[in-house]
């Protein structure tokens, strides 16, 4: 049994990007080029070389809901954080409508922690506190519908081990206590006071041997972050995504594992013996990055599973945006483009997928806001990640969190591919330019772009290389397009277009609904074809 069959159980589906990722519904057939009259004299804006091109647009018919995968992981499961995202930037900042009334419940998400799934029923003696389950687990069934939760990057080898964990090296994080303490207003101590005990606590790592400080306290508004939920589910997701089964079972046993009883001594409000079981954790996970265990384990890793990915960018997240939201959000313009809106990790996950994503992949978010999108493709592909952000709050945030990210992955030991942020406009940013012409997949949320906007970015689309794909909210180009001798110089002709439903709640920040998305591929070759028709 491979390292990876030992915490993925039969039965996972695995999903190869080479193969451009399964497809779940079926395809309409390109519409055939029409038979086309002698054109008239071409249009040289369009046209830089003789070998101009074309492209028609490819329609999918929709599906019936999908209301659950076929097969649900555990290793795998989406812990849902809060999820990646970018901001609608560009230059022209101007937009007729914009439905994006639902932000609350994304800010709320985001605070929220992940919590660890109840490995048995509750009993008498473990209060019913669970039984207040995140809506941010709900949003991540409903979403599993989406694709598989696995990403096997076939014929490429990802080097999963961060060059600079497992060292004495200096690191520096937001500690989970600086974001949640006794002395901040909303938050009061869980445990009944005692003189004999600390209210702090210390949590071991698997990639340093830096300990992340907590208070243990908890929040009067249940939509803020908790700190000691956010402990339970650290425990949980070492033990789910970077150890075997054998090496877990102290952790999951569901009879005395060390998450059941750190649980179980949470809701019996018993602070020393909830301690003396965190202690017990620290010293497995110390014991096991000491002697290599660890090192070993996440060199072993095919793929960084989806859970690990989600909890690792809930906690930048959590740590840097959560408190500079609503400032954020006042950058907003009513009627114009700046409008603050977020693309989650599961829909993030798919997209990425059908685009074909993979570590040598170059990847550019146009409008990447606060930097979630760039993070999950650098975190969960490995690949280059580029994004440029105009709104200013939107951009200091985005450089804040690249630092968080860059030091918790370290201390997860997790490599990661590199991450390029830019503080401009994307109409005017030679670097992005640059980047863009090396791009593999591009995202643009353009949900709110007004018309002209997305006509300037289809002409700096035709800078883009041959199969490049390009991931948007709206469509740009219109479904069943035909070439033909009026439309023949439209830049348009460069491109062809499929519709991808995305089915159940917690996909975007600002509909529970499902809804549509659009991957557009650069393709020159139906253009050249049609102007080879009259020898040119």
């Amino acid at each position: 049994m491979s390292f990876f069959q030992q915490f993925h159980p039969k039965g996972t589906q695995i999903t190869k990007v080479s193969e451009t990722i399964k497809v779940t519904r079926t395809l309409v057939p390109a519409s055939k080029v029409a038979k086309p009259s002698p054109p008239p004299a071409r249009d040289p804006r369009y046209l830089g070389t003789p070998t101009a091109t074309v492209t028609t647009t490819t329609t999918h018919t929709t599906r019936k809901r999908k209301l659950q995968t076929s097969s649900r992981a555990g290793a795998n499961s989406s812990a849902n954080s809060g999820g990646s995202g970018s901001y609608y930037s560009a230059d022209i900042r101007s937009s007729s409508s914009t439905p994006i009334k639902k932000q609350k419940s994304r800010t709320a998400l985001a605070k929220r922690t992940p919590e660890p799934e109840k490995l048995l029923s509750s009993s008498e003696d473990e209060s019913d506190n669970d039984s207040d389950l995140s809506d941010l687990r709900r949003k991540s069934r409903a979403s599993r519908s989406l694709e598989s939760d696995v990403t096997i990057y076939s014929g490429e080898k990802r080097n999963m081990v961060n060059p600079d964990s497992f060292t004495d090296r200096a690191l520096h994080i937001v500690d989970a206590r600086t974001i949640a303490n006794n002395s901040m207003g909303g938050y009061k101590l869980y445990f009944p006071q005692d003189e004999t005990l600390p209210s702090d606590v210390s949590v071991h790592h698997t990639g340093s041997p830096l300990t992340e400080k907590y208070s243990l306290v908890s929040p009067d508004d249940l939509d803020e972050f908790r700190p000691i939920e956010d402990i339970s589910a650290t425990v949980e997701t070492v033990a789910k995504t970077l150890m075997t089964k054998e090496q877990a079972r102290p952790i999951l046993d569901e009879e005395n594992g060390i998450l059941r009883r750190l649980n179980r001594f949470k809701n019996m409000r018993q602070q020393r013996e909830y301690m003396r079981v965190l202690k017990e954790y620290n010293v497995l996970v110390r014991d096991m990055r000491k002697n290599g265990t660890m090192k070993h384990n996440i060199e072993n890793l095919e793929i960084l599973p989806s859970q690990l990915v989600d909890y690792i960018l809930t906690q930048c997240y959590q740590r840097v945006v959560s408190k500079e939201a609503k400032l954020v959000k006042e950058d907003e313009k009513a009627f114009t483009d700046n409008v603050y809106g977020e693309l989650l990790s599961p829909l993030l996950r798919h997209m990425f997928q059908k685009a074909g994503l993979r570590p040598s992949s170059v990847f550019v978010d146009l409008g990447s806001g606060v930097g979630n999108a760039v993070l999950h493709a650098a975190l969960e592909f490995g690949c280059e990640s580029w994004g440029v952000e105009m709104m200013n709050r939107a951009a200091k945030v985005a450089e804040t969190q690249v630092k968080e990210f860059r030091s918790r992955t370290r201390l997860w030991g997790i490599n990661t591919g590199s991450v390029t942020l830019k503080h401009a406009s994307f109409f005017d940013c030679p670097e992005i330019d640059e980047a863009m012409k090396r791009a593999d997949v591009l995202l643009v949320n353009n949900f709110a772009f007004q018309a002209k906007t997305n006509d300037r970015l289809v002409l700096k689309f035709l800078d883009l290389k041959d199969g490049t794909k390009i991931i948007s909210l709206k469509p740009f180009v219109e479904a069943g397009r035909v070439i033909n001798d009026r439309n023949c110089e439209d830049p348009l002709n460069n491109f062809r277009s499929e519709t991808i439903e995305a089915y159940g709640g917690g996909n975007v920040s600002w509909t529970d609904s499902h809804l549509k998305w659009y991957l557009t591929t650069v393709d020159r070759e139906p253009v050249r074809r049609y102007w080879s028709q009259f020898g040119r």
